[in-house]
């Protein structure tokens, strides 16, 4: 299976050398642990140790290592799964252009496919638009957007008439739910015992709601996007697994 790729390209209200500190600080593994079901983690000298389950085999080993230059940040990700992750940060006076440019493959990618490497992604992307004002912009010069939320901030982009913002303080969780069995496969941004309760509801709606529009001829659902009092709940269906994804947009 050839390498897939997943670029993001974000414009920061702040001066890039707090943002490239700010995402140095954190532990370089935290961006890969969403890549799949994350059963256990360790350190080894300079490389944060994750492990990740599998049905095909007992269980997948990646060594994250990150390495810092002057104006970007170069994750490296070795064992099971192979590539890296280069974010870098170009200066546009008081904003700073973020790219985050994802490139994978390895037994990993095979088995779970471009989600493992979007969910990489988002999780840069989460971590930064929940600290920072930004602006996701449509596209990076030969990429493709991420395949999870970032369906879900096109979408908003395109009901406001423009670029998808945030102010700092924005929130977003995601969870993956096995519509068949209503099991909960991954999460993100929330407790795992609070999504485990969620699970079989969603589930279970999501299974509802696919089946009456087929029923009226419609075709299966791929997407599903409800607006609640204080967010917008976006569902990706695909394969029996629904991705359920919830934005909190702040007031800037």
């Amino acid at each position: 299976m050839p390498s897939i790729r997943r670029d993001v390209v974000l414009d920061i209200r702040a001066p890039c050398d707090r943002v490239i500190t700010f995402l140095a600080s954190k532990n370089p593994g935290d961006f890969f642990a969403g890549a799949a079901r994350l059963v256990e983690r360790g350190e080894k000298r300079d490389a944060a140790i994750l492990v990740f389950s599998s049905t095909l085999k007992r269980e997948y080993r990646v060594e994250v290592r990150l390495r810092k230059e002057p104006d970007r940040l170069v994750y490296e990700a070795k064992g099971d799964l192979n590539g890296k992750v280069i974010v870098t940060a170009v200066s546009r006076g008081a904003t700073c252009r973020l790219y985050i440019e994802a490139e994978m493959g390895g037994p990993l990618v095979e088995e779970y496919g471009g989600d493992a490497v979007s969910r990489i992604v988002n999780r840069f992307v989460v971590g930064l638009v929940s600290s920072f004002p930004a602006v996701l912009q449509p596209r990076a010069p030969g990429g493709k957007l991420g395949d999870i939320f970032v369906e879900l901030l096109n979408l908003l982009s395109m009901a406001q008439g423009g670029q998808a913002k945030f102010a700092g303080g924005s929130t977003i969780r995601s969870m993956a739910v096995d519509l068949t069995t209503s099991n909960m496969i991954n999460v993100d941004g929330l407790p795992e015992d609070q999504a485990a309760r969620a699970a079989r509801g969603l589930s279970e709606a999501i299974s509802i709601l696919s089946k009456a529009l087929e029923e009226l001829g419609e075709g299966q659902v791929q997407r599903i996007v409800i607006a609640t009092q204080n967010s917008i709940v976006f569902a990706s269906v695909a394969g029996g697994v629904g991705v359920i994804t919830v934005l909190k947009r702040e007031e800037e």
